[in-house]
Order: structure tokens, then C-alpha cells, then sequence
């Protein structure tokens, strides 16, 4: 069953049946893998990058382009730095894209008596928070 972001509709009693079935579509909806395409050596002087795309069955691509060295060895923090950079960039690409998928799922907006179905609904809304960032 795909995600219907119309349900639970307000006011209506919670169906363990259709909460799970919502519950599923969602996990559906988050990357399964990632995986490593390649690492591109540039001529000196060229800037690095990375590059990261989302398959049809859920799992991240990245790839990364390294610009060679002047001359002369690389430091391990060098190394470390760039690394850390172009992957920020990947994953700051990745989470703007995957974070368009929830942009239509609601919180639940319901304030049940019950603590623990309170709790609950506190901690999908935090997901659904989560997963716009």
C-alpha cells in the first residue's frame, strides 16, 4: 500500500492495521543502501566535488572527484579535509532531496488521554520533523 498522507483521517479511532500499513510506506520511502560509484583523479588545480543520486530501489550513489596535487605529497589532514567536505556535500545534497518526501506527510495533531499512545504520537511527529531537515 503506498503512503496516503490522508490518514488517519481526524478523529477517527487508531487501526493497527492501517497505522502499520502507513508505517511501512513511509520506511518504503527512506534510502535502503549506499554505495560507492567511483573516485575521479582531476588535473591539478581543478576543484573537487561529489555527487550523490537516489535509485528507484532506495539506494544513495555517491561519487567523489579529487583534484590532483601540485607537485609534492598529500597530508593525511589534506586528505581528511577534502574527504570531509565533499562528503558533507553529498549528504547535505542527499538530505534536500530525500527530505522532499515528507514534505507532505502531517503530523498526527491528536492529544490522547493515553501516555503511551501520546508518546507515540510525539515521537512520529519528531520523525516526520526529522526527516524534513
Amino acid at each position: 500500500m503506498p503512503f496516503d498522507p490522508d490518514k488517519p483521517v481526524e478523529g477517527t479511532l487508531c487501526d493497527a492495521v492501517e497505522m502499520r500499513a502507513q508505517l511501512t510506506a513511509l520506511y518504503d520511502l527512506i534510502p535502503k543502501a549506499a554505495t560507492l560509484n567511483g573516485v575521479a583523479t582531476l588535473p591539478p588545480g581543478s576543484s573537487a566535488g561529489a555527487t550523490v543520486s537516489l535509485d528507484s530501489d532506495g539506494t544513495l550513489h555517491f561519487s567523489f572527484d579529487i583534484p590532483q596535487r601540485i607537485p609534492g605529497e598529500v597530508t593525511t589532514l589534506q586528505l581528511n579535509d577534502t574527504v570531509t567536505s565533499a562528503t558533507a556535500a553529498a549528504m547535505s545534497t542527499a538530505l534536500a532531496a530525500s527530505s522532499n518526501k515528507s514534505n507532505a506527510v502531517a503530523g498526527l495533531g491528536i492529544s490522547p488521554d493515553d501516555s503511551d499512545l501520546s508518546m507515540v504520537a510525539a515521537k512520529l511527529n519528531e520523525l516526520t520533523q526529522a526527516l524534513r531537515r
